[in-house]
């Protein structure tokens, strides 16, 4: 959450990497068949991928844990998805993605709901965080900044982004970043570009508007 806000915290990279990694290593599933899960076997199973929410990896699995400790809820698939991605672990983030979509594909599971404790329920909604951590979009309202970073290179990538003021399109290629907006408008005074591994700034002073792609060529006032 302080990611996502750009909140400085106590917290040391080296370890939050570290134990994100373990999280990945010991409770993804690439097959559930071995899994027993005795709750709500039905979110996640046979030979399904998944991510469960509790592992012991070095033994001393109490006899009755807690009662949820064997699912696979998307919601937390998500949110460590998300911070995996943050922190340059796109691969795995991606990884544990696929397997939450795989098993709602519309055959066997409805894939506009991602059923938790009830149909609809609202913890898979942290899927809206891999948006932030894939496109490293955040905007400042208050002093008209933007921080854009895609994770993945590629040539040309684009991605959904929605403030206050209103939402539309980004796009990061080479030399550009283009800002479409669908309604309402964008106030750009200053960007914060990364791309490499190297963070730049770019002055601006520009409103992006509905209805005309506002183009932001990445080589002019750097510093």
């Amino acid at each position: 959450m302080a990611g996502l806000y750009g909140i400085e915290t106590p917290q040391t990279r080296a370890n939050i990497r570290k134990d994100l990694k373990a999280v990945f290593q010991y409770n993804f599933r690439h097959s559930l068949r071995n899994h027993a899960c005795t709750q709500r076997a039905g979110y996640a199973m046979g030979a399904e991928p998944g991510l469960v929410l509790c592992s012991w990896p070095k033994g001393g699995e109490p006899t009755l844990p807690f009662i949820y400790s064997g699912e696979v809820w998307t919601g937390i698939e998500y949110q460590v998805a998300s911070h995996l991605i943050a922190e340059g672990m796109v691969a795995e983030g991606l990884t544990i993605v696929k397997a939450a979509r795989s098993r709602h594909d519309g055959l066997t599971r409805n894939p506009w709901n991602e059923y938790e404790c009830g149909g609809y329920y609202a913890r898979a909604l942290a899927s809206y965080a891999l948006l932030w951590a894939l496109s490293g979009f955040r905007y400042s309202g208050a002093t008209k900044t933007l921080w854009l970073g895609s994770k993945i290179q590629t040539r040309k990538f684009k991605a959904f982004f929605s403030a206050a003021s209103g939402f539309g399109t980004i796009s990061i290629s080479k030399g550009r970043v283009i800002i479409e907006m669908v309604e309402g408008v964008l106030a750009v005074e200053n960007l914060y570009l990364t791309r490499g591994g190297r963070t730049r700034k770019i002055c601006l002073g520009i409103t992006a508007k509905a209805g005309k792609k506002t183009t932001i060529r990445t080589a002019q006032s750097v510093r």
